[in-house]
């Protein structure tokens, strides 16, 4: 499970990065004491999880749970208990009240697996997306999907034989509903059909006349799946 955190003290980021060392659940941790570099960071590489105070200094935890998408799990670590039933009503998680134990820690840690993989498994396995289109549901074919363009609130779904589609939602969301055996994120603004790449250039990523750039934290990995892509190609031609 990939895990962050964002709180002012110090001394409460290093409790949880000992309490996720002792938990064999987490993958990775990225912890933070500014709120802009966290904000920014989920919506660049997206978490399951995030631990986020409230009172801080200039910016309340509560302002900043309304920025955090639906895929990520939200679990307020605090020393106020008064703000409890305002941060159920953001639909969080769990409340942590400060300090908190590694036992009420790692409920919140199970709790947030369980979630996790209950999400997993109800995730269907179609061959289109839905999305909300103005206030209309759409089906779309993954088959027509070229490539999607993060506007920051909002994704632009480039089609093959319709017109662009839009929708009121973030990449990071999709990115999780997307079979990612087809689609992946090679930028911070976009995700693109693997199906649909007709040339890597260094850099670039050549789908139809659009060129896309390569984004320079997602580049290892993304050249990484080509690579590993093309060789399956070469192997499957060489049985022949």
């Amino acid at each position: 499970m990939r895990v962050a955190a964002l709180d002012d003290e110090p001394h409460a980021l290093e409790i949880i990065k000992k309490f996720c060392a002792d938990t064999k659940q987490v993958e990775s941790l990225a912890l933070f004491s500014r709120p802009a570099e966290a904000i920014q960071y989920i919506a660049e590489h997206g978490v399951d999880l995030f631990f986020l105070d409230i009172n801080m200094p200039g910016v309340s935890g509560l302002a900043l749970r309304k920025k955090i998408g639906p895929g990520t799990m939200v679990v307020f670590a605090t020393a106020y208990s008064e703000y409890a039933a305002e941060g159920f009503n953001l639909n969080v998680l769990d409340y942590l009240l400060k300090p908190f134990s590694f036992e009420r820690f790692a409920e919140s840690i199970n709790r947030a697996s369980i979630r996790r993989s209950m999400a997993q498994q109800q995730a269907p396995s179609e061959d289109h997306i839905s999305l909300r289109v103005s206030y209309a549901l759409v089906k779309i074919p993954l088959e027509q999907i070229l490539y999607i363009e993060g506007l920051n609130d909002y994704i632009r779904v480039h089609l093959v034989s319709q017109k662009t589609v839009m929708s009121r939602t973030t990449l990071k969301v999709l990115e999780d509903k997307l079979p990612s055996e087809i689609f992946m994120r090679a930028h911070r603004s976009y995700i693109v059909s693997l199906n649909k790449i007709s040339r890597v250039n260094n850099k670039f990523i050549h789908i139809g006349q659009q060129v896309i750039p390569v984004g320079l934290v997602y580049e290892e990995r993304f050249h990484a799946k080509t690579r590993q892509a093309t060789a399956g190609l070469i192997s499957a031609t060489n049985g022949l």
